[in-house]
């Protein structure tokens, strides 16, 4: 399979299915009638509302779960939403009580900045805010002490730049952005959707190598991408695309595009010496089950041979790899909340001892074996996130012990906030803890585990 075609195959798995396309459409278009009923004695469906977010700057992905819109509320009720206690939390309460007489077999509630509608596979978040110019002013419940105050976006602006910049510069940014999306979900990389279009349009308004290529290169512009991302200072936020507001950023990036970097520049080097099965196995670590498999590969996989292997042997496993990942066990991966995980250890006859003051006190990078470890999330950090919500744990052995025992592990496993495990054997080994909320990764911690 040619580079164009794997990425073109890529491309179309990451599209939004037409019936879930039909339903949102659909969904949009209930919503913002009725809200035009109660606001403006209307049955418009299209007027005074905007889709923002990923699917307002054409980013969204097919497993994109939180879907954005706005309704412009009207000039004239500006004055009723600014006198008595928290008027943001009214005007709130005033649209979902209107979104439920359409939605009542949907759950519609209140969140601190919009009014969530939540479906099986997705929600819609719908946010009220008043035109000012060529921006909005938005609701935020908390702000002010819990006293309620008035927020400003500007999706606009970042929407044109967007279209501006793909008809003017570069027509690849908009499948960039979604390529990252899908190595965002694979890899739980704890980025938002619009720090991904920025960061990707930095990228491209800085070289002038991908403003006229197609498919053929998307192989080297991942890439590089991934290369340009590893060699970024850290920062606390960066300027959006278009509109210069600032988007936060929740948990440097930089050692999970180094790892990418290399596996993009392993994929390449594999498709350039024949190793094709290699390549699409390599692609498919930094994009997820939606990057394809080798033609080859679905072949064999049918029953239909494997005459077309070539080189391939050499790849061959002995182990079993039962590592789960987030994209394919939940819908989306939208890091909203700090999570911080401890790990204490445990043996007898010494004191306890966080894992990193234990290596500081034995003065070596490694832990001994048959040592017990007690992981627990810090209180601190769930009381920041609103429930319910589901905690999940992933175990990851790493090493050549690992693989012959045949003990890498990695499933996903539903769990509690205390998790326990032992030091059996070497290896650098990892430890997740996720937290979902309807379906969605929300908070992610990782600690590494070097055994000796």
């Amino acid at each position: 399979m040619q580079t164009a075609e794997m990425f073109r195959i890529f491309l179309d798995n990451l599209k939004i299915p037409n019936e879930r396309m039909t339903a949102i459409a659909t969904h949009y278009k209930n919503a913002t009638r009725r809200l035009n009923i109660r606001f403006r004695e209307t049955e418009n469906g299209f007027n005074n509302r905007l889709k923002v977010g990923s699917a307002g700057r054409r980013t969204a992905v097919s497993k994109t779960s939180d879907l954005d819109m706005l309704y412009i509320m009207p000039s004239g009720l500006w004055e009723a939403y600014q006198v008595g206690l928290n008027p943001q939390r009214r005007l709130l309460r005033d649209v979902k009580d209107a979104l439920k007489q359409t939605f009542s077999q949907q759950e519609v509630k209140v969140d601190r900045l919009v009014v969530q509608i939540v479906f099986d596979s997705f929600h819609i978040e719908v946010q009220p805010v008043f035109a000012d110019g060529d921006h909005f002013k938005y609701p935020d419940t908390k702000a002010d002490n819990g006293n309620g105050g008035w927020r400003v976006t500007k999706p606009r602006m970042e929407i044109t730049e967007m279209r501006n910049f793909r008809n003017n510069k570069s027509r690849n940014l908009h499948n960039l952005c979604r390529m990252l999306r899908a190595w965002k979900n694979r890899n739980t990389v704890a980025m938002g959707g619009l720090l991904i279009d920025t960061l990707a349009w930095r990228f491209l308004k800085q070289t002038d190598d991908y403003d006229e290529t197609g498919m053929v290169s998307y192989g080297f512009m991942c890439r590089d991408f991934f290369d340009f991302l590893q060699k970024e200072d850290v920062h606390e936020h960066y300027a959006a695309i278009g509109s210069g507001q600032r988007v936060k950023v929740y948990k440097n990036f930089q050692r999970q595009s180094k790892r990418a970097f290399k596996l993009c520049t392993q994929a390449i080097d594999a498709y350039e010496n024949g190793y094709t099965k290699k390549c699409h196995e390599l692609w498919r670590e930094v994009f997820g089950l939606t990057f394809p498999k080798a033609a080859t590969e679905m072949q064999d996989s049918l029953g239909l041979g494997s005459d077309n292997f070539v080189n391939e042997s050499y790849f061959a496993r002995t182990w079993r790899n039962t590592e789960e990942f987030t994209d394919e066990k939940f819908d989306d991966v939208d890091i909203r909340y700090p999570l911080e995980v401890n790990c204490i250890v445990k043996e007898s006859g010494y004191r306890e001892r966080s894992i990193r003051a234990y290596l500081s006190d034995i003065a070596r990078p490694w832990l001994p074996p048959n040592k017990t470890l007690s992981f627990s999330i810090n209180q601190a950090s769930l009381d920041l996130i609103p429930e319910p919500y589901d905690i999940y744990w992933k175990v990851l052995n790493r090493g050549k012990e690992a693989e012959e025992r045949d003990e890498i592990r990695g499933q996903i496993i539903l769990g509690q906030t205390t998790h326990t495990e032992h030091t059996k054997f070497r290896g650098s080994h990892k430890v997740w803890c996720y937290i979902v909320k309807n379906h969605i990764v929300i908070a992610q911690a990782t600690i590494d585990i070097p055994i000796e």
